[in-house]
């Protein structure tokens, strides 16, 4: 197997801005980097199960049924279009106080549901993991250090973001709720390509 290959491919995916980079960076502009921590454990601990029922699968039950793999596009891109719509109002995500009333139960559901919702994360594991496990073990060892390595990345790659949302927060203050706004149009476009089955 070849780790270098595996872990550029998965760093450059996993950095490019999605749903859980944005409330990462957007969480972190409204709670700051420590009180954020557990949006990003739940969002990290989903991806570490996505990942694994897609090895197991492997991408048999999406491949073979298109029928369900677009059922389940559909229910993730009305998901995402319900956040969006939370994210641009600005209910429990906004910079001000009301901000800091968010749980860290739900903060940890919230992480969690965003990248078990995610059907690019889902795509991409039944496309990526299959062909670095062991063909002669499959449910070896190999499989959960590549999800280990996955799950590694994923929490830099929050945590990178997370701190860049809290460092905004304190350069352009209350002027950040902007780019909360541009965010939940983002999420939004990405979920009508998805519901109009751009990709």
């Amino acid at each position: 197997m070849d780790w270098i290959l595996f872990i550029g491919a998965y760093w450059v995916v996993s950095f490019i801005p999605g749903l859980n980079m944005t409330l990462a960076l957007s969480l972190g502009m409204a709670l700051g980097f420590k009180k954020v921590q557990p949006l990003l454990i739940g969002a990290t601990a989903s991806l570490g199960i996505v990942a694994f029922i897609c090895a197991v699968l492997g991408g048999v039950i999406l491949s073979l049924n298109p029928l369900i793999f677009r059922i389940f596009m559909v229910i993730c891109a009305l998901y995402l279009l319900y956040l969006a719509y939370k994210m641009f109002k600005g209910s429990k995500y906004n910079l001000n106080q009301n901000a800091n009333l968010i749980s860290k139960k739900m903060l940890f559901y919230q992480g969690f549901l965003c990248t078990v919702t995610n059907p690019k994360a889902w795509a991409f594991f039944v496309a990526l993991i299959p062909p670095f496990l062991d063909k002669s073990d499959p449910f070896g060892i190999r499989l959960y250090e590549i999800i280990a390595v996955m799950m590694i990345i994923e929490y830099i790659n929050l945590v990178i973001y997370a701190l860049g949302g809290s460092a905004l927060k304190k350069i352009l203050n209350q002027k950040a709720y902007i780019l909360e706004k541009a965010s939940a149009v983002l999420i939004a476009f990405l979920a009508i390509l998805m519901l109009f089955g751009k990709f």
